[in-house]
């Protein structure tokens, strides 16, 4: 992860899907063949709802700074849409603040800053 991010600041485009990619490449749930151990319907799901919550298609490439723009927009009612169901949510991992947190820092970096996080 921290390689591709890396990559992005760099100005890689990142191509956007909705099937296993680079993001699952060190997933111990991952399996061969495209499938995932915890199967693959939730994430098929959350994928769909990102796209829609910012407007976006699978096959588009986009660039950091317009990532990082897209996700500052990103609402408490956008994520719970996207992510209610996610595991890492309900475990503590993910949460809309921790969200907001990376992104300001990402927008910081980027010089982009419009707010502070909530």
């Amino acid at each position: 992860m921290d390689a591709m991010i890396k990559g992005l600041k760099s100005g890689e485009k990142l191509t956007l899907c909705m099937k296993q990619d680079c993001i699952c490449e060190a997933c111990p749930n991952r399996e061969e063949g495209g499938g995932c151990a915890l199967g693959t319907e939730d994430v098929v799901c959350r994928d769909k709802a990102a796209l829609e919550v910012l407007c976006l298609e699978a096959g588009q490439e986009i660039t950091w700074p317009r990532m990082v723009s897209l996700m500052g927009q990103v609402n408490r009612t956008d994520f719970q849409k996207v992510c209610h169901r996610c595991r890492w949510v309900k475990e503590g991992l993910c949460s809309y603040e921790l969200l907001c947190r990376y992104n300001a820092q990402a927008a910081r970096e980027l010089g982009t800053l419009k707010f502070e996080t909530p």
